[in-house]
């Protein structure tokens, strides 16, 4: 939490301001037996995913005037979430709603709350244990453009 507040703190102090927030921090990391699920990866998920969303937005809405944007990132687990993925897909609900609900909550201020799902996108993430090892192959071929992002 201090150190959301203090990377909004920098970033005002650099830019002078803060107009969009763009949340694209994630922990991801394939579990496929809910038993072998520690609770410090259920801990660290949810706080890199979830927690850290909340404390950023806190941090950032000081600085935020009328026409400002907050966006975070999703992904197709908040919908269809992988059997061997149970808490990164439960963050990815948990940012859904988050963010539904800040558009509510922050429209009267003016300020823009949505979400991007880009679909599946290479990153560390997929190469270091977000993915199984025999999904790397195909990862991302079932999209209409035929490869992942």
């Amino acid at each position: 939490e201090a150190f959301s507040q203090k990377l909004i703190d920098e970033a005002v102090s650099f830019f002078g301001d803060l107009s969009i927030l763009t949340l694209v921090a994630g922990k991801q990391q394939a579990e496929v037996d809910i038993a072998n699920l520690s609770t410090q990866q259920i801990i660290d998920t949810y706080a890199t995913n979830v927690f850290s969303l909340i404390w950023l937005v806190k941090a950032a809405l000081p600085h935020m005037q009328p026409g400002s944007s907050i966006i975070t990132t999703n992904s197709i687990e908040a919908e269809q979430p992988s059997s061997f993925l149970v808490d990164y897909a439960g963050t990815k609900a948990a940012i859904k709603n988050m963010t539904m609900s800040l558009a509510k909550q922050l429209v009267n201020r003016g300020i823009r709350v949505n979400s991007v799902a880009p679909g599946p996108i290479w990153t560390p993430l997929q190469i270091v244990g977000g993915q199984l090892p025999e999904n790397i192959p195909t990862f991302g071929q079932s999209t209409p453009i035929g490869r992942a992002g």
